[in-house]
Parts: C-alpha cells; sequence; structure tokens
C-alpha cells in the first residue's frame, strides 16, 4: 500500500506513475506533458488528499494561484469527458490505492456547479425582465404624453 502524507510525496508518486522524471517536472517550463504532470498532480492533491493550495504549489516551487489554475484546468477537461483526462485520473487513483470513498465530495460539488449554473441563468433572466419593464414603462408614459 502506497502511504502519502505530504505533497512531495504525491508529487513523486504521480511522476513515477506516469513514468516521467520529478525534477523535470518540477523545473519552470512549459513543456504541455510537463504542465499536464504538474495540472494532476495538483488536482489530485486537492480533490482527494485536501491538501491546502499553498502545500500544493511549495514541491513545484509555484505559487498557490497556478495550483488553484492547474486544478480548475482539470476540471474543465473533466467537464467535457476529455479522454487523455480521465484516463489518466482513473490510472493515477488505482495506482495511488485511492478508494472510492473518498471521491463521494463529487456528487455535492455536482449539485453546487448546478446551482450555481441556475442562479446565473436566474440572473441572466433578471436582466431581461428589467429591460422589458423599461420598455412597458417607456411605452407607458410616452401614451400618457400623446394623452395629454
Amino acid at each position: 500500500m502506497t502511504i502519502i502524507i505530504t505533497p512531495s510525496d504525491l508529487l513523486e508518486k504521480v511522476c513515477e506513475a506516469m513514468q516521467e522524471d520529478c525534477e523535470k517536472i518540477k523545473k519552470p517550463n512549459r513543456e504541455k506533458q510537463n504542465v499536464f504532470v504538474r495540472q494532476i498532480y495538483s488536482f489530485i492533491a486537492r480533490k482527494y488528499f485536501q491538501f491546502s493550495w499553498k502545500a500544493i504549489a511549495e514541491p513545484l516551487d509555484q505559487d498557490h494561484t497556478s495550483a488553484m489554475n492547474s486544478v480548475s484546468k482539470i476540471s474543465d477537461f473533466i467537464d467535457i469527458k476529455d479522454y487523455k483526462t480521465l484516463n489518466t485520473l482513473n490510472h493515477l487513483k488505482s495506482y495511488l490505492e485511492i478508494p472510492e470513498i473518498i471521491s463521494a465530495i463529487d456528487p455535492f460539488e455536482k449539485k453546487y456547479k448546478e446551482l450555481a449554473r441556475m442562479y446565473q441563468q436566474d440572473l441572466k433572466d433578471v436582466e431581461k425582465l428589467k429591460v422589458t419593464i423599461d420598455r412597458l414603462v417607456a411605452r407607458l408614459n410616452k401614451n400618457k404624453l400623446k394623452t395629454a
């Protein structure tokens, strides 16, 4: 069984599982595969191990906002059901022996995203109603001027 205590331990295991050189991944380069490994590591560190943003970024010598951006990118790939991302995550969850019980937060997260989307739609609907009301008030005022 793999025991992961720190984000550095996790990064090493992710690199091992993805057959990547950990020192190369830690370097600040923008090679596509290196960026992908850093993003996947950040996602797993946050979603399955609940490490803090600062703790996730530290082994990569990055700012916490880089970790936040990485998690957001991987979440976007999951939302569009990106084959490479989903396969990589499944492989890593198996390799790291992450029990499914840990991912129990996912249904709540899904519900939260759905509610957030509905809220945004409600805001758009309210804006449309405001425009309609303004037009009706303008038309009403125009009719009052004609009758006066």
